[in-house]
């Protein structure tokens, strides 16, 4: 099926399937949109979204967004450079997969238990990890305006650091989802609780 006839369908059926933006000499275009969810962002040349460019029925200002992925970059490699003080431990890559895994989980059989009591959902299934973590957005999403505020987070906050490991990664959950405006959108929600089939961006179902 050609690539402008997939992009109709999923705009049609306000599909999760992702078809991206691409530049005629096949590298990915700069802002990439999904018009199931109204939200753009920026990407690298590899297609690789830029943290924090997401925003909502609009286009990111991308060389705003490069540039400062660039800064940020140069300041975690200096403050990298020891200066004679032991660092807290932080979450890494291995720990943000572990984490995620776990926490996953936990919203799996959440969601499995409440289609075993109910009739509800008895349609989605349960093994399919997109389904549940957009569930589980919707479910904290208590005023239904497509983004998680922080009174909606808290109780889930608070649960986390209690029951999920590693300990860093509790800490720095929502901060880490919310990229830093303290709101998290759909997009972010996902792409922050990605496991590894999505981290492989198999959510880019076709490549340019």
């Amino acid at each position: 099926m050609e690539r402008a006839e997939r992009q109709r369908l999923a705009q049609l059926t306000q599909s999760i399937e992702y078809i991206p933006s691409c530049r005629r000499d096949g590298v990915y275009a700069g802002v990439q949109c999904h018009p199931g969810t109204k939200y753009c962002w920026c990407v690298t040349l590899n297609g690789i979204p830029i943290t924090g460019s997401t925003v909502f029925n609009n286009k990111p200002d991308c060389v705003k967004h490069r540039r400062g992925a660039k800064s940020v970059t140069i300041m975690r490699r200096s403050s990298s450079v020891g200066n004679g003080k032991k660092r807290r431990r932080t979450c890494n890559h291995q720990d943000r997969t572990r984490f995620n895994t776990a926490l996953l989980k936990t919203f799996r059989s959440e969601f499995s238990r409440i289609r075993l009591l109910t009739s509800l959902y008895q349609d989605l299934d349960p093994n399919n990890d997109v389904v549940v973590l957009t569930w589980k957005f919707d479910h904290l999403d208590r005023n239904k305006d497509s983004l998680l505020h922080k009174n909606e987070t808290d109780n889930l906050k608070r649960l986390v650091k209690q029951q999920i490991p590693p300990r860093p990664c509790a800490n720095s959950f929502v901060p880490f989802c919310a990229k830093g405006d303290k709101k998290i959108t759909k997009l972010e929600w996902l792409d922050c609780l990605k496991v590894e089939e999505i981290q492989n961006r198999k959510l880019f179902f076709v490549n340019c």
